[in-house]
């Protein structure tokens, strides 16, 4: 009788108890505009300390990585790439904002950066990584890099039957990160996982990023 009673407690405290399913972040991605906050303290520029910094991360990256102690959550990498910065944003024709970082004590190593467009519906969100590539015991005047994009859409075909080349508002604040790194392959993983690897010159574009940015990183 007592095992009675007590599993008959356990289940109307259960049967009344209400939950709530986790809230999700909003298609609206421009809640991410609000910073640079203007008082630019640390606490408040930080948009990793946003409580919508992590599950942004989580809807938005969904893939699984393999080049970084995987497989894991693509997510999961982001933050740890974006976790040494100052969490500050740039923003980009008032739209499009940037993020970057890197790993902690392998900064020379891995390094992240995130690039989102905060008008679409959904949000475009791309998030790419660089890896040194080792160099097997020779000697390298510049390392080399392997840079991995990873996207929340597809590259679509061109007319020509080949790939459209990634967005020229991605490429501009990219090629201001890489700066003169040396980016000896790419890889382009889409929303489902599949895997294309890309020439390093695609990257490049004509269009200057610096003069429309505002924020810092």
């Amino acid at each position: 009788m007592l095992i009675a009673g007590a599993w008959h407690t356990g289940f109307a405290q259960s049967a009344t108890t209400k939950t709530h399913p986790p809230a999700k972040p909003p298609l609206d991605a421009r809640w991410i505009l609000d910073y640079p906050k203007e008082d630019n303290t640390s606490d408040n520029s930080d948009v990793r300390r946003d409580p919508k910094y992590l599950p942004f991360l989580k809807t938005y990256l969904t893939q699984k990585s393999f080049f970084s102690a995987g497989p894991r959550s693509l997510w999961q990498v982001a933050s740890e790439f974006l976790g040494v910065g100052s969490g500050r944003v740039t923003i980009y024709a008032q739209r499009y904002a940037t993020i970057n970082g890197c790993v902690a004590h392998m900064c020379d190593e891995l390094q992240g950066f995130l690039w989102v467009d905060t008008v679409a519906k959904p949000p475009r969100v791309y998030f790419a990584a660089t890896k040194a590539i080792d160099s097997q015991g020779t000697v390298e005047i510049q390392k080399s890099f392997q840079l991995w994009i990873f996207a929340n859409q597809a590259l679509n075909d061109d007319d020509n039957g080949g790939l459209e080349p990634l967005p020229t508002e991605f490429l501009g604040p990219l090629s201001d990160w890489l700066g003169q790194l040396n980016v000896a392959a790419v890889m382009f993983v889409g929303h489902v996982g599949e895997e294309i690897p890309l020439l390093p010159g695609s990257l490049h574009t004509k269009q200057s990023t610096n003069d429309s940015a505002k924020g810092s990183i």
